[in-house]
């Protein structure tokens, strides 16, 4: 980070000097003070939204006509937050979309899915569990789309099923992660090496998500 920070004139060279010579302990204890703060505020926050008859919705046929080709519309193309494991948790949304003046819609981090159930696991008990961790309230008034990952249809099923049902307005499955501990069970951007099972998988998804609607 140091390094980073010292191609940056006069600025980064300050910044990377207090980091050089900031006593580590302290610097932890004031991240860890401030992160505790932030996510108490962010509680708040979600506690109010909930008090919403519904989780915030989108109409993406509107969003993706706005902008058009550049030059030939006044308002401003679509603004998506994406994804981003480690980096892109509650507090970074929270943030994010307060500084910049708001997006259109943020994404939650993907939410992993296995290959199967465990033996003897309740079906939807065990999708439900999954899914807990996602909360449509937590960036209102601004949609929270969630992603999953994995490359069993019968699973994503399922759990676009309970996603759904929490209030999400949008579920995306990721086909793009290239860390090898992903790929080497089948999921992420390994799927793309079967357009087949792709196909499967959406399929499912957009199956559970029509049984959701009609029920």
């Amino acid at each position: 980070m140091a390094n980073a920070l010292c191609q940056v004139p006069a600025v980064g060279q300050a910044r990377a000097e207090y980091l050089r010579t900031s006593n580590f302990r302290t610097k932890r204890s004031l991240t860890s003070s401030a992160r505790t703060l932030t996510r108490s505020k962010l509680e708040e926050h979600t506690q109010d939204a909930r008090q919403l008859s519904h989780p915030p919705k989108i109409d993406y046929a509107d969003l993706f006509s706005r902008g058009g080709a550049v030059g030939t519309s006044s308002s401003p193309p679509p603004l998506f937050l994406a994804p981003m494991e480690v980096l892109a948790d509650s507090c970074f949304r929270r943030a994010f979309v307060q500084s910049i003046g708001g997006v259109d819609e943020a994404c939650h981090e993907f939410i992993r899915i296995p290959d199967r159930y465990p033996p003897g696991a309740k079906l939807d008990k065990f999708a439900k569990h999954l899914v807990k961790n996602y909360d449509p309230y937590e960036l209102s008034p601004t949609p929270l789309a969630a992603q999953i990952m994995g490359g069993s249809a019968d699973l994503l099923a399922d759990c676009t099923r309970e996603l759904i049902a929490k209030g999400a307005p949008r579920v995306d499955l990721n086909c793009g992660c290239p860390a090898k501990c992903v790929t080497g069970k089948g999921a992420g951007s390994s799927l793309l090496k079967d357009p087949e099972l792709v196909y499967k998988c959406v399929s499912a998804m957009v199956a559970a998500l029509h049984d959701s609607l009609a029920g």
